[in-house]
């Protein structure tokens, strides 16, 4: 006896003749996988920095472009104008349609900084508080010297100069942009505290997962109240689209919400370990507080017990460039700066 077995798509297509019920609901599902590629189910925001995401999504939801809106009625120039209009902080923006996801292009305006007389006439003042080690004035009247102990915001070069002839015609000052590297002494105190016990998450072992359906902007949940309470567990979202990338998107997603319970349990902390760190901690947030060429010269650490923990502090003296350069504000508005 001879069995021949049949393949192929003629055979398959032969055999779906009888199965009518099967080729409709393939027939369903393939109108309406076209069906939802006319529609957009979900949008993606790339380029903005400073303005919120939401922020955008709410000017396109008012220029028409919104989950499940028909992005075959999208005008291109009239959502970017739109879009533009009512947010000034961009200065361009584009929408593409793939797969029914719109990807949104944006490019935020750059901000002309403010001109005004402050970078024709200015000072030259104290960043920090210090003890001057050395004063180069490259432009401007000095009004400090090697040794002199400043405070911060003490003027040190003054860019109103005294005593100027121009052209035979005596003048009594003449105004100026100071210009001037000073290189002080400065010092630097930081304190960290570190308890004897801090309080350590212990898992019961008790998980409660919750699923929920979202269809467009709605969602339904499958649960009720599991008796874990929010407020002493941990909780992780797990998100499944409905989607193939770069093909189709439906507006389905399913959601498992887990939760963790857990107990707050106290455990003591090896003091000499964390000293180490604490130490290592207050150097890093000296280093950050100094400015680029600054430069570290001793450092002094002090350690004190005390019933509710230890408390350690960082002494430190350092060198480097104070100047910082202020408007003038005692100068003629006509008086113009001498090139």
């Amino acid at each position: 006896m001879c069995v021949e077995v049949q393949k192929g798509g003629g055979y398959l297509l032969k055999n779906l003749n009888r199965r009518y019920v099967l080729m409709l609901g393939a027939l369903f599902v393939m109108l309406l996988l076209g069906f939802s590629g006319l529609f957009v189910w979900d949008i993606d925001v790339e380029g903005n920095v400073t303005v919120p995401t939401h922020e955008i999504l709410a000017a396109l939801d008012e220029c028409g472009v919104k989950i499940g809106s028909n992005w075959t009625a999208f005008n291109g120039d009239m959502i970017s104008s739109g879009v533009l209009y009512r947010i000034p902080a961009l200065s361009y923006i584009s929408v593409t349609v793939s797969g029914s996801r719109a990807k949104v292009q944006v490019r935020e305006r750059v901000q002309v900084p403010d001109m005004d007389y402050d970078t024709r006439f200015s000072n030259i003042a104290a960043a920090k508080n210090a003890v001057i080690k050395e004063i180069r004035p490259f432009r401007g009247h000095p009004l400090a010297a090697a040794g002199d102990t400043v405070a911060q915001g003490q003027v040190l070069v003054s860019g109103k100069v005294p005593g100027i002839e121009l052209w035979e015609k005596p003048v009594e000052y003449r105004y100026v942009s100071a210009l001037a590297e000073v290189v002080g002494e400065t010092e630097y105190e930081f304190t960290a505290f570190l308890p004897l016990a801090v309080n350590e998450k212990q898992y019961t072992g008790r998980e409660a997962k919750n699923f929920a359906l979202i269809i467009g902007e709605k969602r339904l949940n499958f649960y009720k109240n599991t008796g874990i309470y929010r407020s002493s567990c941990d909780t992780i979202y797990y998100v499944w689209k409905f989607e193939v990338p770069g093909l189709f998107s439906l507006p389905l997603s399913v959601v498992c919400e887990s939760r963790m319970q857990y107990e707050l349990s106290t455990m003591e902390l090896n003091i000499e370990e964390r000293e180490d760190e604490l130490k290592d901690e207050l150097l890093y947030r000296l280093h950050q507080e100094l400015s680029d060429e600054g430069e570290l010269i001793s450092a002094e650490f002090a350690v004190r017990e005390a019933d509710d923990g230890v408390y350690v502090t960082l002494k430190a003296r350092c060198l480097e460039n104070i100047a910082q350069k202020i408007p003038m504000d005692d100068y003629p508005m006509e008086e113009e700066e001498d090139t």
